[in-house]
């Protein structure tokens, strides 16, 4: 079973701390020109909005299921406005590997730059960062884990490895009170 959310990530990570400089925006020119036409359409104003977020991931779902691309959950919306769902397409290594391959191709096709786009243009504040940050370290410590004052980057990522179940609660439920996906304390 392969998971997915709007965009692939090998970990998780707070799209608050994913900022993206002028010419990496992907309503830039440059990410524009490169764009496949469907994206490049949604792109061209300089915003994303829900609709045309919603348009993306429903158009690269279908991509996939036409593919033979299995949808098993979802998709659903969660915190940060992002869809999320789950995959599958064999029970084998090559047979997974070819599904990835094959919804990788229709994310690319349809929705990656869109995503990133949506993200950027809905991630909190960083005041909003700073709440949730401090209603996880609260949750953590509820949880009978010790988190050191003012931790780092470092020390979430620690603490998420040594104490998963206790981690993911927490996140889980601090990324739905703060409408922050995945938010991980960074």
């Amino acid at each position: 079973m392969l998971a997915s959310c709007g965009t692939p990530t090998a970990g998780k990570s707070s799209p608050a701390l994913t900022p993206f400089s002028d010419s990496m925006r992907p309503s830039s020119s440059s990410a524009i020109a490169g764009a496949p036409a469907f994206q490049k359409a949604i792109l061209q104003d300089g915003t994303v909005t829900f609709d045309e977020y919603q348009r993306a991931v429903f158009a690269t779902i279908q991509c996939a299921k036409d593919h033979g691309v299995k949808i098993l959950t979802g998709p659903t919306l969660g915190p940060g406005k992002k869809y999320v769902y789950t995959m599958g397409g064999g029970t084998t290594t090559a047979d997974l590997g070819a599904t990835q391959a094959q919804y990788v191709n229709c994310l690319n096709q349809y929705e990656n730059l869109v995503d990133i786009a949506w993200t950027n243009e809905t991630r909190p504040t960083q005041d909003q960062v700073n709440k949730a940050r401090a209603a996880l370290i609260t949750c953590l410590q509820q949880a009978g884990l010790t988190v050191p004052d003012s931790p780092a980057p470092s020390d979430f990522l620690a603490i998420s490895r040594a104490h998963v179940t206790e981690f993911d609660t927490c996140s889980q439920a601090v990324s739905k009170q703060f409408d922050i996906f995945q938010f991980n304390g960074q």
